[in-house]
């Protein structure tokens, strides 16, 4: 049991660590390109390129995150209205779609990189093959369809009482 609880903690932390460092990377890169383009009037080829993709490669494992952290955007009218049950057959629904959308997803992005792969297609200033840009999307959708169905457990799992909206949650707190 003790090696479950780690591998869930380690999965918990990649979609949070690539994300972070990526945005992390992002700044850098670009205050390099507006340092080499403003001060010493000569812009770098590679720096936006590497900015694009480091903002998709966060993008792509920040939605995973926050779906770990049920923290995406959605319209809570029904649920605040709902009653207790209402509101755990709606949350339910709403994790069920957000997976349905993460395996379309997965699956386009799995077909996109074989693409990519059989036509030997490399980035334009960089130069290096461009399924490996590409592994964001099959990879970050699949962590966050993951993180849809430890969800709909966890709601399944929690009673009735236990499925407050996030301004609810965020009420108790203060």
């Amino acid at each position: 049991m003790k090696d479950s609880t780690s591998f869930w903690r380690k999965l918990d932390t990649i979609d949070i660590l690539i994300s972070v460092t990526a945005l992390a990377i992002l700044v850098l890169v670009v205050s390099i390109q507006v340092f080499c383009r403003y001060v010493l009037q000569n812009s770098l080829d590679w720096t936006e390129e590497l900015a694009r993709y480091l903002l998709i490669w966060s993008v792509l494992f920040g939605c995973s995150y926050a779906m770990k952290e049920d923290a995406h955007l959605e319209m809570s009218i029904l649920r605040s209205m709902a009653g207790p049950h209402m509101k755990k057959v709606i949350h339910i629904f709403s994790c069920l779609m957000c997976l349905v959308f993460c395996i379309i997803m997965l699956n386009a992005g799995i077909e996109s990189i074989e693409n990519i792969r059989w036509s030997e297609q490399t980035t334009p200033a960089m130069q290096i093959p461009a399924w490996i840009i590409w592994l964001a999307m099959p990879i970050g959708f699949a962590l966050m369809g993951l993180h849809a169905v430890l969800r709909i457990i966890r709601i399944i799992h929690t009673p009735d009482a236990g499925i407050p909206l996030r301004d609810e949650q965020a009420e108790a707190a203060h």
